[in-house]
């Protein structure tokens, strides 16, 4: 897949850049001119008889989009390009229609054309407001881009990877908030208020199931634990799906069990590791080329403590240096009381549950024991009241026993199993919270490397598994 997409970048680019030449060919210029970053904008506004300063306007948010669709209308009607459903796919698809105009049209570019047809702003806001919505609508129910800030998928996602998440995947979701501005979430940027109005929510609505969620997919969802906010505006979180509706779900000694059954995890699960060294640390660059992010030098003399996948720690088995690398397992009577349900379980992150995960229809016992487990999804995701005294529980003002649930939920955890904010800590995903699979990495960069490296060529195109 990586090879076809790289392939298909290589003659797109091809394509791009000799329509663009011959496109600038034909407009009098020199072709060479429309290769060079910045200058080729300038001499494009000359074309179109526009002031070069307009180039600053360029880089203004919204101000910069609006000049953008000037200017195509403009070159398009230079062409004789000048019907409206020309200038609608030349401004949608200028990345293929241009170089595709350089490479077919016959008629060379004509300024007396300009000067008869004076711009009107009515095709510019029309094109513009089209744009907005077919970018809103591919957004919304197709792809949407995201980036990883944080190395709680550490080992499989890096800090710095761009992904594109494919909502098709499990059905795209109608937004809760319909009246939001677009490509803005929660807040509208450097102003700090909200990007949305809560006039209108519509209810929870999927075109298509969630079914097709499997065990191991990367899944990207809104967090739960935001309760203040509509679904649809909570932060987006990417976390690995290790169990379904119905699953009985449990961690002992770090490996995780579905069902009764070791499951198959990936190989570069980060853990805990002690390294110790002949007491001189591990050097920046050697960090900096195993991906070492995180840990650092403990107490005792020669001994440090790293967050690596297995294959990072055989890899630094070998530096001469390293005495010997030890991975770290919490024991099973260690208690974490800020793990979910925080009701005074003996668990931590290597050793947690069992619990099964609820799914729709599905009825469950309620008891005082239990309660914890099952309160927020009866209160805060499918909006009951719930009152509990003692041993005493109330839903909706009436004495309960039992409870259905109306929804499914998921049990997410990140790769890096000890440095990652997932289910353990907040519990189930609702089914309501689901945006998309990750689909692939478009774009990797390493804020840590030097200025050569900071782009990781390995994994720009690379589908996510």
């Amino acid at each position: 897949m990586k090879i076809v997409l790289l392939s298909s970048l290589l003659l797109y680019l091809v394509f791009l850049l000799t329509g663009i030449w011959r496109l600038f060919e034909k407009s009098g210029r020199k072709g060479w001119e429309a290769l060079i970053p910045v200058y080729n904008y300038y001499v494009w506004l000359q074309l179109i008889g526009k002031p070069g300063w307009w180039l600053f306007l360029l880089l203004i948010p919204v101000v910069g989009s609006i000049i953008s669709v000037v200017m195509v209308i403009r070159l398009l009607t230079g062409f004789g390009q000048t019907k409206f459903h020309q200038y609608l796919v030349g401004c949608v698809f200028h990345v293929f229609y241009l170089p595709y105009l350089g490479h077919t049209s016959r008629q060379r570019f004509d300024p007396a054309i300009l000067a008869e047809r004076k711009l009107r702003p009515a095709p510019v806001i029309g094109i513009y407001l089209i744009i907005i919505l077919f970018a809103v609508f591919i957004r919304t129910f197709f792809l949407e881009a995201y980036t990883i800030p944080t190395t709680s998928m550490a080992g499989t996602l890096k800090v710095g990877d761009y992904l594109f998440v494919n909502k098709l995947a499990y059905g795209p979701r109608v937004p809760n908030t319909p009246l939001s501005l677009p490509f803005t979430h929660q807040a509208i940027p450097h102003l700090g208020i909200p990007s949305y109005l809560d006039w209108i929510k519509l209810p929870y609505w999927r075109l298509g199931s969630v079914d097709a969620i499997q065990r191991g997919d990367i899944t990207v969802f809104n967090y739960p634990m935001e309760g203040s906010r509509p679904v649809d505006q909570r932060t987006p979180y990417v976390k690995r799906c290790v169990a379904l509706p119905g699953d009985h779900f449990s961690i002992k000694s770090g490996s995780v069990r579905v069902n009764n059954t070791l499951s198959e995890e990936p190989a570069d699960l980060q853990f805990p590791y002690y390294v110790t060294t002949r007491g001189y640390p591990l050097s920046d660059n050697t960090l900096i080329r195993l991906g070492i992010r995180e840990g650092g030098k403990l107490p005792k003399e020669g001994l440090y403590y790293y967050l690596v996948s297995e294959g990072i720690a055989g890899q630094l088995k070998t530096i001469p240096d390293v005495l010997a690398i030890e991975k770290q397992i919490m024991p099973e009577t260690r208690l974490m009381s800020e793990l979910f349900p925080m009701s005074g379980m003996k668990w931590n992150l290597d050793h947690y549950g069992p619990i099964t995960v609820p799914s729709k229809g599905a009825t469950v016992q309620l008891t005082s024991g239990n309660i914890r487990l099952y309160a927020r999804i009866i209160r805060d995701y499918e909006g009951n009241t719930l009152d509990i005294s003692g041993d005493e529980i109330s839903i909706n003002g009436k004495a309960a026993h039992a409870y259905t649930f109306r929804q499914n939920y998921y049990f997410m955890l990140g790769d890096n199993r000890h440095n990652a904010a997932d289910s353990r800590y907040w519990g189930f995903v609702p089914e309501d919270h689901i945006i998309g699979k990750v689909w692939m990495i478009w774009m990797s960069y390493d804020v840590d490397a030097s200025l050569s490296e900071k782009i990781r060529w390995d994994r720009i195109f690379e589908v996510v598994e």
